[in-house]
């Protein structure tokens, strides 16, 4: 049991199975976490400005405003806000994705 009234499948699936940079921690030993944490937000922050930039790219005529939007989207106030619960970084990350993925189903290719 992880807390009261929590089994640790159902827990650690809400907060860590699915996020792809928990698994970067696994190799690592767990007195190592708290040191890792920095790099983790900072590849978290990245990969949603990455992210966003590649789907604002091809929502706007310049790539300027891509990385304009990109950096506003990555460092907004959700993020700020929710600093303390890197579990919501993760969807944030990858929301983008899912938008350029919709994006070229709609438009068939």
């Amino acid at each position: 049991m992880v807390d009261l009234g929590g089994n640790m499948g159902g827990i650690f699936s809400f907060y860590l199975w699915g996020s792809p940079f928990f698994w970067l921690t696994i190799p690592f030993p767990e007195s190592w976490l708290p040191f890792m944490m920095p790099f983790l937000m900072a590849l978290k922050y990245g990969t949603a400005s990455a992210a966003a930039c590649a789907w604002i790219r091809t929502q706007t005529k310049t790539d300027l405003a891509a990385v304009l939007g990109a950096f506003l989207y990555a460092f907004s106030g959700f993020q700020a806000c929710n600093i303390v619960f890197q579990h919501f970084h993760d969807a944030t990350a990858f929301f983008p994705l899912y938008l350029l993925a919709f994006d070229r189903f709609v438009q068939g290719r």
